[in-house]
């Protein structure tokens, strides 16, 4: 049986300890009568100020205090506040001798459990009302302290979950960091070797492969960083006034010098209107170089692929269109997710690792924005990028 269900079950043979505090004589001999007559195994004890009941309560534990409002000592709500403030967790019932609907709410406001009045109670409804206080007193504080238990244990999961996201940071900033230094020899060392002229063919393409691999796996350790929310310095940048125009013209530099252009027509067309928005400028090159790079893999020899900045009064927009294969409508809603790759890509055994579009949405939410995809199989794809529009510094 559970606590809860434990403190359902009182009843009048339960050993429930009273606490009566009432300066009549009469009333409290009266008071105290019905109780003995309605728990065999009960305890009543008596006062006949607040003084001495606090005592009482300071020495012995109670189940329940029944107290007058009116005491020679103290009057209503000091009443209420001594005896709450001498004994908190004890259920606690007030006895006036008015009728006032108005004091049923103050005296709950207060901290007592119910109130009655005196002469309108015979015994067994005596006894019903002081075994209703009781158990709503203990339900409530099982209640309480399985709530705060839930709450630690929340707080600790919390802290130990903030703990692995840490230890998962530092290992793959560690991992990533270690990786540059030999990603950038074997880099080095594979340029001097397609410079050399001695070279076959055949071992020219692996040297090929092996530049083209580590330039992956490079790309790959600075987008586990960036995705964990790092930058290769470790420094915090804070928001500045960013061109998306002159971002665009520094990502086109870059996706040009990439050797596509000899079978794709890659053009820009960049609107003449300040296009300023507030951000991170680095991560903003990463999204229209992730862009474009998805849009290049994905188009066929022969096809175009469009890098558009426009303007509207509230917002700057960056369109990324291509003539390429397509996105299938089922795949849609799933571009963005982590490490998510189509069928397409596995089919065609076009190289990625799943993390280029969820960066994109990661990046672009952080900017206050968001990104769409409009797509046909077969007849290519446009990716728009909503940014919030600044004013030029």
């Amino acid at each position: 049986m559970s606590e809860l269900a434990a403190a359902s079950t009182l009843d009048r043979s339960s050993p429930l300890r009273f606490l009566l505090i009432e300066d009549s004589t009469s009333d409290r001999e009266l008071v105290r009568a019905l109780l003995e007559d309605e728990f065999a195994h009960g305890e009543i004890e008596a006062a006949a100020d607040l003084e001495q009941a606090l005592v009482m309560l300071t020495d012995s534990h109670f189940d329940l205090v029944l107290a007058d409002l009116t005491l020679p000592d103290a009057d209503g709500g000091a009443v209420v506040r001594a005896v709450r403030d001498a004994s908190p967790q004890t259920a606690l019932m007030v006895l006036t001798g008015r009728v006032d609907g108005t004091l049923a709410l103050w005296a709950l406001a207060e901290g007592a459990q119910d109130y009655l009045v005196k002469g309108e109670h015979d015994g067994p409804r005596l006894g019903d009302a002081l075994l209703r206080g009781v158990q709503r007193s203990r339900t409530e504080q099982l209640t309480h302290a399985a709530l705060v238990t839930a709450l630690e244990q929340e707080s600790e999961s919390t802290r130990r979950l903030r703990e692995l996201d840490r230890a998962k940071n530092e290992f793959v900033e560690t991992v990533s960091h270690e990786l540059r230094t030999p990603l950038s020899n074997i880099t080095g060392y594979a340029e001097l070797l397609q410079d050399a002229t001695t070279l076959s063919p055949h071992e020219a393409g692996f040297v090929d492969a092996i530049a083209r691999n580590a330039a992956r796996l490079t790309s790959l350790a600075d987008d586990l960083v960036l995705l964990l929310g790092l930058s290769a310095d470790a420094e915090e940048h804070v928001p500045v006034a960013v061109d998306l125009r002159a971002v665009v013209v520094r990502a086109r530099e870059m996706v040009l010098a990439g050797g596509t252009a000899s079978r794709l027509d890659i053009s820009f067309d960049v609107t003449e209107r300040s296009a300023f928005v507030s951000g991170n400028p680095g991560q903003l090159e990463r999204v229209v170089l992730n862009l474009m790079g998805n849009a290049i893999k994905f188009s066929e020899d022969g096809g175009s692929v469009v890098c558009r900045v426009r303007t509207t009064e509230s917002d700057v927009l960056l369109d990324v269109t291509d003539t390429g294969i397509g996105i299938p409508p089922d795949e849609r809603s799933q571009l963005f997710n982590r490490f998510f790759r189509g069928a397409s890509a596995h089919q065609r055994a076009i190289p990625g690792t799943g993390l280029g579009l969820h960066l994109v949405s990661i990046i672009v939410a952080g900017h206050r924005g968001d990104v769409t995809v409009a797509s046909e199989v077969g007849e290519g794809t446009t990716f728009t990028v909503r940014l919030p529009r600044t004013v030029r510094p």
